[in-house]
């Protein structure tokens, strides 16, 4: 169980740096991959919603402090998404790939709407412009972060650690 908790640190740390780094480096515009809301998912659906629920919380609140925007968004839209995500146990429902696809296309709505609905509030710029930012770059940066989605599923897929040794 200790490993567990140090493997998904690990790959949450990863993930964050990646984000504040790499995520700049491929983007299309403004148009970039969320790799924090990708391991959110796997780990929501791996574990449940009370611990995709509490590392949606933390994962949020240290994007929080690291990025200069409203204290709170990120802790609120990550918690929120790592509760939709740990609905759907995998442990209790089973779900295809094509299932898994538009789950995370869902979750990224959920985390952008959330994320852009209290900036909007704080920022008062109507709701005009949460429609056109969930449209112009939300789904391109869905469609974006699904494809390594799709790439780190295969990755997982074929380096699928071994069972122990009898």
């Amino acid at each position: 169980m200790v490993r567990t908790a140090l493997v998904w640190v690990l790959i949450f740390v990863v993930c964050l740096a990646c984000q504040s780094t790499l995520a700049y480096t491929i983007a299309f515009g403004r148009i970039r991959p969320d790799f924090v809301v990708l391991a959110l998912f796997t780990f929501g659906m791996r574990h449940g919603v009370s611990p995709g629920i509490f590392v949606g919380f933390l994962v949020g609140l240290t994007q929080d402090l690291y990025a200069p925007s409203i204290l709170g968004q990120y802790a609120l839209a990550k918690t929120l998404t790592g509760f939709f995500s740990g609905i759907f146990n995998e442990k209790i429902i089973r779900t295809d790939p094509p299932v898994k696809a538009i789950l995370l296309c869902v979750s990224f709505l959920i985390h952008d709407g959330v994320f852009l609905f209290s900036h909007t509030i704080i920022e008062s710029g109507g709701p005009g412009s949460i429609f056109s930012e969930l449209l112009f770059v939300s789904l391109p940066r869905t469609a974006y972060s699904l494809a390594f989605a799709g790439l780190f599923s295969l990755l997982f897929f074929l380096v699928k650690p071994t069972s122990s040794l009898k």
